[in-house]
């Protein structure tokens, strides 16, 4: 799960926002674009990284003075969970900046499972417990993945939302702001559409200005600062 923008002032695009766009761009570095990507490397070991990783977001709505307004949910918490084994939860990034421990470091919880478990009494819950594996196919793909992709959809429709994967570079984003929404032509429409949305799910991304190269000029001060700065 990751923000669907990073946490700064500005425009993508515009003079002001390019704090946003580099941020963006290192985000984009990271998780899906350029070979030393997270899902570059994966690629050459599985042949499709996406049956096993879904990226989301989080994205809601609200009426204010009489007018529909989106809006995405910034999370700020960090998870990771690996093998199974070591749970690292907290508001620190999970980079060298973060964690190494002599910079602007936080202080965050590492659980261990050490595989020791008390001796279990054999008897019934007081409540029926009926849960199904989340890692199958059927909740993967059938409920998490669909529910994502039809909030999705939903909000595209009723609302001018950035970013979004239609979107592939400035030209496109120009043209798409200067649209007006379904939620400000036809609110009542965009009302009954908005009623099919289930929770706050969606999907993060990942071709979004995929043709642009995100990282600011050297006119700008973020084209200036070393890339430590937001790495």
């Amino acid at each position: 799960m990751l923000p669907l923008l990073p946490g700064f002032e500005g425009d993508i695009g515009a003079p002001g926002g390019s704090a946003l766009q580099a941020v963006l761009s290192w985000t984009y570095k990271s998780l899906s674009r350029g070979p030393g990507s997270l899902i570059e490397n994966l690629k050459r070991a599985i042949p499709d990284p996406m049956e096993y990783i879904h990226i989301g977001s989080l994205r809601t709505y609200n009426t204010l003075s009489g007018k529909l307004l989106t809006e995405l949910i910034y999370i700020h918490c960090k998870l990771m969970i690996v093998d199974d084994r070591y749970v690292i939860i907290g508001s620190a990034n999970i980079n060298d900046r973060s964690q190494a421990g002599n910079r602007d470091s936080e202080v965050l919880p590492l659980s261990e499972h050490l595989g020791l478990l008390p001796e279990q009494k054999r008897k019934p819950p007081r409540m029926k417990i009926d849960l199904d594996d989340p890692v199958a196919d059927s909740f993967f793909v059938g409920t998490w993945g669909a529910i994502a992709k039809k909030n999705t959809e939903i909000f595209e429709k009723v609302f001018n939302v950035l970013p979004t994967d239609k979107l592939k570079d400035f030209e496109e984003l120009r043209v798409h702001v200067a649209k007006i929404p379904l939620s400000e032509s036809v609110p009542q429409v965009a009302e009954e559409y908005l009623r099919d949305l289930v929770g706050s799910l969606v999907e993060f991304p990942l071709d979004f200005l995929c043709n642009v190269n995100l990282v600011p000029g050297f006119a700008s001060k973020e084209g200036i600062v070393p890339s430590s700065v937001f790495t």
